[in-house]
């Protein structure tokens, strides 16, 4: 058994990047930490007034780009 010094925010902010996860929206009550993760990797956090507005970002995200839209509330 392995250990390391990366934290669950890193984690989490480094599989979404590694699925070429350019985007990401979300409702600013939550995640922070991992949020800021995500922008030192380069990930672009947008914000959404209620998850509902956050979810329909992230799908018409994915449908126009061709990517992954991730929703996060």
């Amino acid at each position: 058994m392995t250990t390391t010094d990366a934290s669950g925010a890193r984690i989490i902010a480094s599989l979404i990047h590694a699925h070429g996860v350019s985007h990401v929206f979300f409702v600013p009550a939550i995640l922070r930490e991992g949020l800021a993760e995500l922008g030192s990797l380069g990930v672009r956090a947008v914000s959404a007034h209620g998850e509902k507005a956050a979810a329909y970002m992230a799908d018409g995200y994915a449908r126009a780009s061709g990517r992954p839209g991730v929703c996060m509330s």
